[in-house]
């Protein structure tokens, strides 16, 4: 993921949205954490974000692009 765009789907279709970040990092964790500082926000992996979610300490936005679930490889 580019530190100056997020891609997402719009339809069938890829939607480049430019972005300036104040803070890069390359761990999930340090993102969650930031964000969770209230620094800004960030795009992590639904499991990643899921106890700060189930804790209220961080809300899901633009929940129109958000992926389709992958299938379970079980």
């Amino acid at each position: 993921m580019s530190p100056n765009s997020w891609t997402f789907k719009a339809g069938k279709s890829d939607m480049a949205v430019a972005i300036r970040s104040r803070l890069v990092v390359n761990m999930a964790e340090a993102a969650i954490d930031a964000a969770v500082a209230g620094i800004g926000v960030t795009r992590v992996l639904s499991y990643q974000v899921a106890q700060a979610s189930r804790a209220g300490t961080l809300v899901v936005a633009l929940h129109e692009f958000e992926a389709a679930p992958s299938p379970n490889s079980s």
